[in-house]
């Protein structure tokens, strides 16, 4: 017996619907990108200085100059003079550590009264 295999039929890319906004690119009924038509980004990726990131950083050294001081000078400064300052940057820098639970198994070759010693002292140990 013969297994058949069912092949895919290609899309009909003619029958979809589509749509061109207001740039010219043009999408299909579902919202795909049309290949060959207008590009959607055609600016492309913005050059070094319009991101957000160098935007801050600009401002930082402005600031910086400005008040003749750097940003991490100032921040250090405020976290001796206020403790929740300094407990903030922490959190920050810092993970707050969780507890964990320590799982051991025992040597098989020792004797049921030792293993259950061990186990009293480590359980005595942990729950304190």
């Amino acid at each position: 017996m013969k297994k058949t295999v069912k092949k895919k039929k290609a899309r009909d890319l003619s029958r979809r619907k589509i749509k061109e906004d207001r740039k010219g690119i043009k999408r299909d009924s579902k919202g795909r990108y049309v290949k060959g038509s207008a590009p959607p980004n055609p600016a492309g990726r913005p050059k070094e200085g319009y991101t957000q990131l160098d935007q801050l950083l600009k401002s930082i050294s402005r600031v910086e100059r400005k008040h003749d001081e750097k940003l991490l000078d100032h921040i250090v400064e405020k976290a001796y003079v206020d403790n929740s300052v300094a407990i903030a940057i922490l959190n920050r820098l810092v993970p707050i550590l969780k507890a964990v639970e320590l799982r051991a198994s025992l040597d098989a070759s020792m004797d049921d009264k030792t293993a259950m010693n061990i186990q009293k002292v480590l359980k005595n140990r942990f729950n304190e």
